[in-house]
């Protein structure tokens, strides 16, 4: 059994002496584990670091067997961040996200195309915190809790959307829930405006948003990872 796919790698973890786990995403392939022998020189490790796009051969002697990967490098994602710790935050949030959120070998083409565009901008877009929302948002989406922010719950209303119900994942206008202001989610502005770049206080409002729905669902009330709160 072999494929071949370009990919992003998620993480890697020592397995023994001489193996690592490694987690990559791939196009056609999906979230998908192996083996590798790490090279001693640093230039082998720094192939291996989250985020980094490689070209990825699997090779297993049956589909079910944790198999070996090949791996040869086709972009650093990680270096040009290394003195922007917000985005290398928002980098290392992406790949755990991931990696402990998607199942193994289920394909998830659209979702890849995303955090690819989203990756190979991180280090020069200006609106890369709205499009990290956009990333969990995205997540959500695709593993079945897309959350619908683009008009009310009650009365299909576009205006005033200032909240959003924790049970349906539903915008709320401020007078519909203006009584039930201390049960529902706050909806950030920035959300519902293209290019709007948000405020701190914003960012905090939409990762508490995204954050209650990836913790409930997909982490399954497990602790999210801690690196999300570095983003902001």
């Amino acid at each position: 059994m072999e494929w071949h796919d370009k990919g992003i790698v998620l993480s890697q973890r020592p397995w023994s002496e001489s193996y690592s786990i490694v987690s990559i995403f791939t196009p056609t392939q999906g979230r998908h584990v192996g083996l590798i022998r790490p090279g001693r020189k640093p230039e082998a490790r720094n192939q291996l670091q989250p985020g980094n796009f490689v070209q990825a051969t699997w090779k297993a002697r049956l589909a079910d067997h944790l198999g070996r990967w090949q791996i040869e490098m086709d972009r650093a994602t990680w270096t040009p961040l290394a003195n922007i710790p917000k985005r290398l935050a928002a980098l290392s949030s992406v790949c755990t996200l991931l990696d402990q959120g998607l199942p193994e070998r289920h394909l998830y083409a659209d979702l890849y195309k995303s955090v690819e565009k989203f990756l190979q901008s991180l280090a020069t877009d200006d609106h890369w915190q709205t499009q990290y929302v956009q990333f969990e948002l995205d997540l959500l989406a695709t593993l079945g809790f897309g959350l619908t922010l683009d008009c009310c719950a009650v009365t299909r209303s576009t205006e005033n959307l200032i909240y959003v119900s924790p049970k349906s994942g539903h915008a709320v206008s401020e007078d519909v829930g203006r009584p039930y202001a201390d049960r529902l989610l706050r909806l950030p502005t920035f959300l519902l405006q293209e290019q709007l770049t948000p405020s701190e206080q914003e960012m905090r409002l939409a990762l508490n948003l995204t954050g209650y729905f990836l913790h409930r669902y997909v982490f399954e009330n497990k602790p999210l990872p801690v690196v999300r709160q570095q983003v902001l």
